[in-house]
């Protein structure tokens, strides 16, 4: 199955931790650790473990974000078929740090992190945006599920992360 909660990338964008508590120990991870990525089982949560719960870090100066997802909805069900949260820290026009989370292409929440390698250190222009676009399809992989065709997916992987990418930019500077 894929991978289909809008919150959690949104929330990965930002940095978010989560304490697990058991009766043994209590832990503090990054959220995009407790999912395994393999569907079965969804989480790395032993059975006698909870979430407590979810910090959000402080966001840093000139941080911008925005989560888009495309989805088809039919009788009550919204999952997304592709979902994408962009973080972008800009400093004078330039990407000085990002997150690029996607959703509803793998079978847990997939950090892009080649598509921010792109990005960092960069002036952000549309040639480059294309270019994170491409690198963030390379470790997407979709595919076809629930009538909704791999080459699809992958387009719309492409046209997302360009658009949750153009969304952050014209959120309003802190």
């Amino acid at each position: 199955a894929l991978f289909s909660a809008d919150t959690v990338p949104a929330l990965m964008g930002l940095g978010a931790r989560v304490k697990v508590t058991s009766l043994r120990e209590e832990r503090l991870l990054p959220l995009g650790e407790l999912y395994t990525g393999r569907g079965e089982p969804v989480t790395t949560l032993k059975p006698d473990e909870f979430i407590t719960e979810v910090q959000i870090p402080p966001i840093a100066p000139n941080t911008r974000g925005a989560y888009l997802k495309h989805t088809i909805p039919a009788e009550g069900i919204d999952f997304p078929l592709v979902g994408v949260a962009a973080v972008i820290t800009v400093e004078d026009g330039v990407c000085q740090d990002s997150r690029i989370v996607m959703s509803g292409v793998v079978s847990g929440p997939l950090k892009a992190t080649d598509a921010e390698k792109v990005l960092k250190g960069k002036r952000i222009e549309d040639d480059l945006i294309e270019q994170v676009a491409e690198a963030a399809l390379k470790q997407a992989r979709p595919i076809t599920h629930m009538g909704v065709s791999a080459a699809y997916r992958r387009r719309m992987v492409q046209v997302f992360v360009k658009r949750a990418i153009k969304q952050a930019l014209l959120q309003t500077k802190s």
